[in-house]
């Protein structure tokens, strides 16, 4: 039996996360239970998934798995913990004192095992298991016919000329997107923006602040609703989703996070790519693990290259963005190979990773006995 972190009805990576795993290891014949803080009535979703509530939860398992941070000292009675950290701080005590504790670390890449070893060196490096994230290929129908025509329309689904979809933590350089989309904007009328992660709650948490970061963030609010082309779509169901990124041609993330560890692989990214939109994304952390050569890669905004001579700017990022929305072949292929990517990263796959991280930490009790 397994408790896993929680479910609180959003789409966010880490939601999404939970709920494939958990099904997958169903899948697989593991007994799951997910406790949720937001679900009122205990719901069974297969034969062996069950989701509770905060109360009346099962508390005894043979591995617990929480998300983000440990919790001693809770009501679960468990031989082995596993604790599935999205970044690479996880409040391990005063001095690392509780990462001999935790039996095993899930994470999404090689550079998420990497920051989050060299930022935990009490971290046991045998304990860290790559286990990647995946997609549902059935939300994203392929093959597709493509027709060449001035308006770039797939057959089914239909994908919008020059749209473009934002659906990430604002704090990520939703700027630098703004910035990006005037540019084209300018050499691709009919080019959109839309914006999703719901917005207007995001910056609601930084309003007060005295940083930065808010008033960025302000600008960013003034922007959005004042730039011809820019829709705040607000809170999205995971239905809602699948549809913008369906219809989303150039997928531009520049992505540069304030915080290090917040970009150890890129879930909306990676459904981008199995919705056939072509990316274009910046070099930070894992994304050139991860994307390769299935994404236009460049330098962060705001970087200095000897080799160009100059800072990289958001023209940069500007430049691929509209020649992949009027250059009908090399749209096709960058399509193509974001297709093709996400083609090899199934939920399956990270299921099947997550079963066998199980079972080496059990058998090592086996073993240990």
């Amino acid at each position: 039996m397994y408790s896993v972190g929680h479910d609180d009805g959003l789409t966010s990576g880490s939601v999404v996360m939970i709920r494939e795993i958990t099904k997958r290891l169903a899948e697989q014949g593991h007994t799951v239970h997910v406790v949720c803080n937001d679900l009122e009535v205990e719901e069974q979703r297969g034969p062996n998934l069950w989701y509770w509530g905060p109360k009346n939860l099962p508390t005894k398992a043979e591995v617990v798995v929480m998300t983000h941070n440990i919790t001693f000292g809770t009501d679960y009675e468990y031989s082995k913990i596993v604790l599935a950290h999205t970044g690479c701080t996880p409040n391990l005590g005063t001095a690392g004192e509780w990462a001999g504790e935790i039996d095993a670390w899930p994470v999404f890449s090689e550079c998420h095992k990497r920051l989050l070893l060299d930022h935990n060196p009490t971290i046991a490096p045998e304990r860290v298991f790559v286990t990647g994230l995946g997609v549902n290929l059935s939300d994203y129908p392929w093959p597709v016919s493509w027709i060449a025509d001035p308006n770039y329309v797939y057959a089914s689904p239909g994908k919008v000329k020059g749209r473009m979809l934002y659906a990430n933590d604002p704090q990520r350089g939703l700027w630098n997107v703004l910035d990006i989309f005037d540019l084209v904007k300018a050499a691709v009328p009919e080019a959109t923006l839309h914006i999703a992660y719901d917005f207007d709650r995001q910056i609601e948490r930084h309003r007060w602040e005295h940083t930065q970061m808010a008033q960025m963030l302000l600008d960013c609010k003034r922007r959005i609703e004042t730039t011809p082309g820019v829709v705040n779509l607000g809170a999205l169901t995971r239905e809602q989703i699948i549809h913008e990124q369906l219809e989303c041609q150039v997928h531009v993330y520049p992505s540069d996070p304030p915080n290090v560890g917040t970009q150890t692989h890129g879930l909306l990214q990676l459904e981008c790519a199995a919705a056939g939109a072509a990316l274009v994304l910046s070099d930070v952390e894992a994304f050139g693990e991860v994307f390769g050569e299935a994404a236009y890669i460049l330098p962060v905004i705001g970087r200095f290259m000897p080799e160009w001579e100059r800072r990289v700017e958001a023209t940069d990022y500007a430049w691929a963005v509209i020649r992949l929305m009027t250059d009908a072949e090399w749209w096709q292929s960058n399509s193509q190979r974001s297709r093709a990517l996400a083609e090899c990263l199934s939920w399956e796959r990270v299921g099947a990773a997550w079963s066998k991280m199980l079972a080496a930490i059990t058998e090592e009790e086996k073993v240990s006995v």
